[in-house]
Formats: structure tokens, C-alpha cells, sequence
């Protein structure tokens, strides 16, 4: 008894778990099928749908499957139909077998789908997809043979578009290349090509063959428009020789590529003579004048060059318009540097009248250090402006000594009344007098000598009340002493005046002689 359970035991765990395998693999095909029907896959549908269809067939034959998972399979079925009836005929017509070496697989595929069709009761649409599969097969078969040629005719069109990197030589060989296909093209036997296949690729490689002729005339429209080219400027220079290097790698290995090299060769030349131009810190006038006299000499040389290079200019060329016109730029290029650097530093009388010391000094170093090339013109505005500032800088420069005088004066006013000053005070007003803070001026200079006079006549009277004052104070004997030293003093400054003006007379009267 206890056998007999377990044994039923373990086939209700396995039907219960065939049941839920069952169920879960329903339901995988009801979402692929459910996703073919989004899609239309064709393909999906079909394998889904036979599945679908095997397994109700088992379900019933077996009868012990639930009715309704039998209903799902149904569903399942008619899903699918929703999808195979109306793609059937484009999903026949439309097999791929890409290579040879996929013919393996194609017919595997292939006979999987038309049993498939035939299981679900599309007799004639299996026989008709075996038909067309077999026609494919043998397609590739013989397309084997052209795979070479269908290769290079599916690669041509597919080939990046021509940039400005592109040799000219690769364009010219692509083009017969592609003459080369659409000849070939036309051999191809109709079951290895259709026609409708034919035209699809003629068409293909001829829009190629349009885009290398047009990259073509473009390049030989450029060629040509080299010989247009205007130098004006160094602007236009530089930019005509990038054009001419850019023109030049389009035609590497063309017999035009000379052509091109010594027109470069030409434009580099004409950039070298003009680094011959710098001639440092002139005026600009003095620039003119020389660039006049370097341009007569390098056009002479470049005919020279020219001859032995032999290299013939474009004929829409004048050179020595080119050369006047770039040095014409030099020297407006120089003008503008003159006028750029004169005009922060320009100003008015009114602004000079108002400026202070730091400033007026700053800009007179500036302008009695102006560059060499300023034009005639401008340097005469410099130097009437720093004129005007050098008079401004004494002009302040007299405000600034005439404060310090007064200031020393403004100390000196108590010796404008020495007779109430004492000996410290006079000392210390001669010796303030004696060191003015600037050089004086001659009417403050004859002031000085005025207050000096004053102020030393003061010493002298308070030195002979002190000398009165010891002299009081001495022994009658000593000041009998200082008396007789005195009297002898004043006779010999008596007999030194009597000796000064015979001196004189004799003076005149030698004088009256030479007369």
C-alpha cells in the first residue's frame, strides 16, 4: 500500500511539473507570437504557430490535457495566421541567401519553413516557397562565379566622397573603374543579375561616376582660378598662397603639379622680398623713400629669378603693381603705428595748463623718448608738446621755489624790527637768512643782504653794550692800556685811507694820460 503511494505520489509531482513546463512554454509562444504579429514576421509566426499546433494535436490525442490550455495553443495558431496569410507571398518572394558559404544554412532555414507552412495547411504556398528557395540556392550558385565582379559593383558606390585630400589621379582612376563595371555589367547572364538588378546597379555607379566628375571639374575650376587670383595686401598673399598649397595637394602626381610649384615658388619669393622691407625705426616718410628705391632693385632681381627658375608668371598679373601695393601697405601700416602711438599721448593746452608735476614729468620722459618711426608730422606735434610741457614743468617748478621762499621768508618777519631782538633771536634769524631752501631770486636776493645788514648791526650794538660794560668794569691802568691801543688803531687807519686815495689820485691821473 505504502508502494503504490508513493509511486502515484511521484507521477502526480511529475505531471504537475510537465503541466507547469507546459503552461510556461504556452505562454513563451503566445509572446512570440504576439511579437512576430507586431513585427510581421513571417518566419516567427510559422515556427510559433506549428509548435503551437503539434502540441494541441498531442493534447488531444493524449486527452488528459486541460481544455483550456488546448484554447491557448488555438489562440496561438490563429495569431500566427494573422500574420502568415497576408506576408506569405512577400516573405516567399523576398528569401536572401547573402554568400555561398550561408547555402548550408539558407536551405536548413528554408526547409524548416516550408514544413512548417505545409503542418498548418498551406499546401501550395510550401511548394511555391521550396520553388523560390531552390531558385535563390541556385542564384548563389551562379552568382559565385560573378562574386568578384558583384562585389566591386555593391563596393563602388559605397566609397567615401572625394574630400580635398583626394589625389586627383584617384578620381581620374575611379571614373574608369567605374566605366570599367557598367561594361561588364551587361555580361552578366539574367539569372545571376535581373534586369531590374542591372539598372539598380548602373544607377548606383553612375551617381558615383557624377560626384568623382564634379569633385574633378571642381579641382580643374580651381586650377584655373589661380590665374584670378589679386595680391592687393599681405592679407590677400597670405591667402593666395594657402589657396595655391590647397589647389597643389589636389593635384599631387598630375602633370599640373608643376605648374602649380613654381606659381608657390613665385608667392614665396614675393613674402621673402617683403621681409627685406623692415628697415627698423625710420619715419615714415624715410620708409617710403627707401621701400621706392628697395622695390626698384627687387623687381629688376625677381626678373632675373624668374628667367633662370623658368617660371611664367599669370598672365593677369602685374607684378610690379603687386609689390607697389603691398609696399604702399607697409607704409600705411607704419603711418597707423605713428598715429597709434601719438594719440594717448596728445593734448590740449587746456590739459597741460592743468597738470600736476608727476604727470607732466612722465609724459616728457615719454615724448623726448619717442620711437624713431613716427612720421614727420607726428614728430612735430611731439615736439611742440613737449615744448609745452618742459614750459609747464619750470612753470611749476617756480611755484614750488616760490612757496619755499615765502615760507622762509614768513620765518625771517620778526627781523623786519631787529631793535627788539636779543642775541639768541638775531643769531638764529642770521643763520635761517644765511641758508635760504632754494636759490634766490635777485630782488629776494638784495632782501637777503637788506635783513642781513639789519640783523649784523644788531650783533655789533649788542656787542659794544657788552664791551661798554667790561670796559666799565676794568682797573684805571687797563683802561689806560686799551685808550692808547685804540689811539694807535685810528692813526693807522687814517694813514691807510690818506695812502688809498693817493693811490687813486695817481690812478686817475695815469688814467687821464692814457687818454
Amino acid at each position: 500500500m505504502a508502494v503504490d503511494y508513493q509511486r502515484l505520489s511521484s507521477e502526480v509531482d511529475q505531471a504537475a511539473r510537465r503541466l507547469f513546463e507546459t503552461q510556461r512554454e504556452i505562454k513563451k509562444w503566445f509572446d512570440e507570437v504576439e511579437e512576430a504579429v507586431r513585427r510581421e514576421s513571417v518566419h516567427h509566426a510559422l515556427r510559433y504557430g506549428a509548435a503551437a499546433l503539434h502540441r494541441q494535436q498531442a493534447m488531444s490525442k493524449s486527452g488528459a490535457w486541460p481544455r483550456a490550455m488546448m484554447d491557448e495553443c488555438e489562440q496561438i495558431i490563429e495569431f500566427a495566421r494573422e500574420v502568415i496569410e497576408p506576408g506569405i507571398q512577400r516573405f516567399t518572394l523576398t528569401q536572401h541567401c547573402g554568400a555561398a558559404q550561408q547555402i548550408a544554412a539558407f536551405r536548413e532555414t528554408m526547409q524548416s519553413e516550408v514544413g512548417w507552412l505545409k503542418d498548418l495547411g498551406y499546401l501550395a504556398e510550401a511548394n511555391r516557397h521550396l520553388t523560390q528557395g531552390q531558385r535563390v540556392i541556385h542564384s548563389i550558385e551562379l552568382r559565385a562565379e560573378w562574386q568578384d565582379t558583384l562585389a566591386r559593383c555593391q563596393d563602388y558606390p559605397r566609397q567615401p566622397t572625394p574630400g580635398a585630400s583626394t589625389p586627383g589621379q584617384d578620381l581620374t582612376d575611379e571614373i574608369k573603374q567605374g566605366d570599367e563595371l557598367l561594361e561588364v555589367l551587361g555580361t552578366i547572364p539574367a539569372t545571376v543579375l535581373s534586369d531590374a538588378e542591372k539598372h539598380a546597379h548602373r544607377s548606383t555607379i553612375s551617381t558615383r561616376q557624377g560626384v568623382l566628375k564634379q569633385s574633378v571639374d571642381e579641382r580643374n575650376a580651381a586650377l584655373t582660378a589661380l590665374d584670378d587670383l589679386r595680391i592687393l595686401n599681405a592679407e590677400m598673399l597670405a591667402e593666395a598662397r594657402a589657396e595655391v598649397e590647397r589647389v597643389r595637394l589636389l593635384f599631387v602626381g598630375r602633370r599640373d603639379e608643376e605648374q602649380i610649384n613654381d606659381l608657390a615658388k613665385l608667392i614665396d619669393r614675393i613674402k621673402a622680398d617683403m621681409v627685406a622691407w623692415d628697415a627698423g625705426a625710420v619715419s615714415v616718410e624715410r620708409l617710403s623713400e627707401l621701400l621706392t628705391d628697395q622695390l626698384t632693385h627687387q623687381l629688376g632681381d625677381l626678373q632675373v629669378w624668374l628667367e633662370q627658375m623658368d617660371i611664367e608668371p599669370p598672365m593677369q598679373w602685374d607684378l610690379e603693381t603687386i609689390y607697389r601695393a603691398l609696399a604702399a601697405e607697409q607704409v600705411e601700416g607704419a603711418r597707423r603705428r605713428s598715429t597709434d602711438w601719438l594719440r594717448p599721448r596728445l593734448l590740449d593746452d587746456d590739459a597741460i595748463a592743468q597738470m600736476d608735476q608727476a604727470r607732466c614729468d612722465a609724459l616728457v620722459q615719454e615724448l623726448a623718448n619717442a620711437p624713431g618711426y613716427l612720421a614727420d608730422a607726428d614728430a612735430s606735434v611731439v615736439a611742440r608738446q613737449l615744448a609745452a610741457l618742459r614750459q609747464r614743468q619750470a612753470t611749476l617748478a617756480e611755484q614750488g621755489r616760490a612757496a619755499k621762499v615765502a615760507a622762509w621768508r614768513a620765518q625771517l618777519a620778526p627781523a623786519q624790527q631787529p631793535a627788539a631782538l636779543d642775541r639768541a633771536s638775531t643769531e638764529a634769524l642770521l643763520k635761517t637768512l644765511e641758508n635760504p631752501p632754494c636759490l634766490l631770486a635777485p630782488d629776494e636776493t638784495s632782501w637777503q643782504r637788506t635783513v642781513a645788514a639789519g640783523l649784523t648791526a644788531r650783533l655789533d650794538e649788542l656787542s659794544l653794550d657788552d664791551l661798554l660794560e667790561r670796559i666799565a668794569r676794568l682797573s684805571p691802568e687797563l683802561r689806560g692800556q686799551l685808550l692808547n691801543r685804540l689811539q694807535e688803531l685810528v692813526r693807522r687807519a687814517d694813514i691807510f685811507a690818506i695812502l688809498r686815495s693817493q693811490e687813486a689820485t695817481v690812478c686817475m691821473d695815469a688814467d687821464a694820460v692814457a687818454r
